[in-house]
Protein backbone atom coordinates (compact mmCIF):
# COMPACT_ATOMS: atom_id res chain seq x y z
CA UNK A 1 0.00 0.00 0.00
CA UNK A 2 1.36 3.06 -1.01
CA UNK A 3 0.36 5.85 1.97
CA UNK A 4 1.38 9.04 -0.47
CA UNK A 5 -1.76 7.87 -2.81
CA UNK A 6 -3.79 7.09 -0.39
CA UNK A 7 -3.41 10.44 1.67
CA UNK A 8 -3.82 12.76 -1.91
CA UNK A 9 -6.78 10.37 -2.77
CA UNK A 10 -8.55 11.06 0.74
CA UNK A 11 -7.81 15.00 0.22
CA UNK A 12 -9.13 14.76 -3.54
CA UNK A 13 -12.26 13.12 -1.97
CA UNK A 14 -12.56 15.77 0.29
CA UNK A 15 -12.55 18.14 -1.99
CA UNK A 16 -15.24 16.22 -4.27
CA UNK A 17 -17.56 16.66 -1.53
CA UNK A 18 -17.20 19.85 -0.66
CA UNK A 19 -17.78 20.81 -4.72
CA UNK A 20 -20.97 18.90 -4.64
CA UNK A 21 -21.96 20.46 -1.33
CA UNK A 22 -21.47 24.14 -3.14
CA UNK A 23 -23.13 23.33 -6.59
CA UNK A 24 -26.12 22.15 -4.53
CA UNK A 25 -26.04 25.83 -3.34
CA UNK A 26 -26.26 26.97 -6.90
CA UNK A 27 -30.14 28.18 -7.56
CA UNK A 28 -31.95 25.46 -9.79
CA UNK A 29 -33.60 25.85 -12.60
CA UNK A 30 -36.65 27.99 -13.77
CA UNK A 31 -38.04 24.97 -15.86
CA UNK A 32 -39.01 22.00 -14.43
CA UNK A 33 -37.56 20.17 -17.68
CA UNK A 34 -34.12 22.04 -17.91
CA UNK A 35 -30.79 21.31 -16.71
CA UNK A 36 -29.59 24.16 -13.78
CA UNK A 37 -26.37 25.46 -13.38
CA UNK A 38 -25.39 22.84 -10.39
CA UNK A 39 -26.12 19.71 -12.67
CA UNK A 40 -22.85 19.30 -14.13
CA UNK A 41 -20.45 20.63 -10.99
CA UNK A 42 -22.26 18.37 -8.91
CA UNK A 43 -21.81 15.00 -11.51
CA UNK A 44 -18.25 16.21 -11.83
CA UNK A 45 -17.67 16.54 -8.05
CA UNK A 46 -19.22 12.77 -8.28
CA UNK A 47 -16.87 11.41 -10.94
CA UNK A 48 -14.00 12.92 -8.73
CA UNK A 49 -15.28 11.36 -5.13
CA UNK A 50 -15.41 7.89 -7.28
CA UNK A 51 -12.23 7.99 -9.03
CA UNK A 52 -10.96 8.87 -5.48
CA UNK A 53 -12.71 5.59 -4.29
CA UNK A 54 -11.13 3.81 -6.92
CA UNK A 55 -7.17 4.81 -6.11
CA UNK A 56 -7.87 4.46 -2.61
CA UNK A 57 -9.01 1.08 -3.01
CA UNK A 58 -6.23 -0.13 -5.79
CA UNK A 59 -3.79 1.24 -3.28
CA UNK A 60 -5.20 -0.59 -0.50
CA UNK A 61 -5.20 -3.76 -2.47
CA UNK A 62 -1.61 -3.31 -3.22
CA UNK A 63 1.34 -5.72 -1.52
CA UNK A 64 3.72 -3.73 -1.69
CA UNK A 65 4.75 -1.25 1.01
CA UNK A 66 6.97 0.89 -0.59
CA UNK A 67 5.99 4.25 0.19
CA UNK A 68 6.79 6.89 -2.82
CA UNK A 69 8.07 10.31 -2.56
CA UNK A 70 5.85 13.30 -4.21
CA UNK A 71 8.65 15.94 -5.37
CA UNK A 72 8.51 19.22 -6.59
CA UNK A 73 9.93 19.23 -9.46
CA UNK A 74 10.62 22.15 -12.10
CA UNK A 75 8.31 20.89 -14.71
CA UNK A 76 5.51 20.76 -11.81
CA UNK A 77 6.81 24.47 -10.41
CA UNK A 78 6.43 25.83 -14.49
CA UNK A 79 2.95 24.09 -14.81
CA UNK A 80 1.50 25.80 -11.65
CA UNK A 81 3.23 29.01 -13.09
CA UNK A 82 1.20 28.88 -16.02
CA UNK A 83 -2.05 28.01 -14.94
CA UNK A 84 -1.63 30.98 -12.39
CA UNK A 85 -0.80 32.84 -16.23
CA UNK A 86 -3.45 31.55 -17.26
CA UNK A 87 -6.10 33.00 -14.40
CA UNK A 88 -4.54 36.19 -14.80
CA UNK A 89 -4.49 36.62 -18.18
CA UNK A 90 -8.12 35.72 -18.33
CA UNK A 91 -9.69 38.93 -17.75
CA UNK A 92 -6.98 40.72 -20.97
CA UNK A 93 -7.35 38.00 -23.49
CA UNK A 94 -10.84 36.56 -22.80
CA UNK A 95 -11.00 32.60 -21.72
CA UNK A 96 -11.30 31.17 -24.95
CA UNK A 97 -7.65 32.49 -26.18
CA UNK A 98 -6.08 32.29 -22.61
CA UNK A 99 -7.48 28.51 -22.84
CA UNK A 100 -5.53 27.65 -26.02
CA UNK A 101 -2.33 29.64 -25.20
CA UNK A 102 -2.37 27.64 -21.83
CA UNK A 103 -3.09 24.00 -24.02
CA UNK A 104 -0.48 25.12 -26.09
CA UNK A 105 2.23 26.33 -23.94
CA UNK A 106 1.17 23.04 -21.56
CA UNK A 107 1.65 20.57 -24.28
CA UNK A 108 5.26 22.34 -25.11
CA UNK A 109 6.16 22.01 -21.83
CA UNK A 110 5.32 18.69 -21.06
CA UNK A 111 6.03 17.50 -24.68
CA UNK A 112 9.66 15.44 -24.78
CA UNK A 113 10.31 15.87 -28.62
CA UNK A 114 9.88 19.97 -28.59
CA UNK A 115 8.21 20.26 -31.52
CA UNK A 116 5.75 23.26 -32.50
CA UNK A 117 3.18 20.97 -34.12
CA UNK A 118 1.64 19.46 -31.77
CA UNK A 119 1.21 22.03 -29.41
CA UNK A 120 -0.32 24.44 -31.96
CA UNK A 121 -2.95 22.08 -32.97
CA UNK A 122 -4.12 21.36 -29.48
CA UNK A 123 -4.18 25.29 -28.83
CA UNK A 124 -5.94 25.44 -32.04
CA UNK A 125 -8.35 22.40 -31.23
CA UNK A 126 -8.76 23.65 -27.62
CA UNK A 127 -10.03 27.20 -29.03
CA UNK A 128 -11.89 25.68 -31.76
CA UNK A 129 -13.66 23.63 -29.17
CA UNK A 130 -14.53 25.74 -26.85
CA UNK A 131 -15.88 28.54 -29.24
CA UNK A 132 -17.73 26.19 -31.36
CA UNK A 133 -19.35 24.19 -28.53
CA UNK A 134 -20.20 26.94 -25.95
CA UNK A 135 -20.67 29.94 -27.77
CA UNK A 136 -22.24 28.62 -30.77
CA UNK A 137 -23.91 25.69 -29.84
CA UNK A 138 -24.84 25.78 -26.22
CA UNK A 139 -25.30 30.04 -26.67
CA UNK A 140 -23.12 29.78 -23.55
CA UNK A 141 -20.97 33.17 -23.18
CA UNK A 142 -17.75 33.09 -22.21
CA UNK A 143 -15.58 35.77 -20.10
CA UNK A 144 -14.44 37.59 -22.40
CA UNK A 145 -11.39 40.12 -22.29
CA UNK A 146 -10.10 44.03 -22.38
CA UNK A 147 -7.81 43.64 -25.57
CA UNK A 148 -10.01 40.89 -27.33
Amino acid sequence: MRKGSIVIALIFMALGIAFIHQAQLLPESPTADDVGPGELPTWLGVAGVLLSMVLVVSQWRMREAADEVISFTRQGAGFLLLALAFLVAIPFIGFVVAAAVFSAVGVYVLESSRKAVLPVAVGGGVAAFLYLVFQRLLDVPLPGGLLL
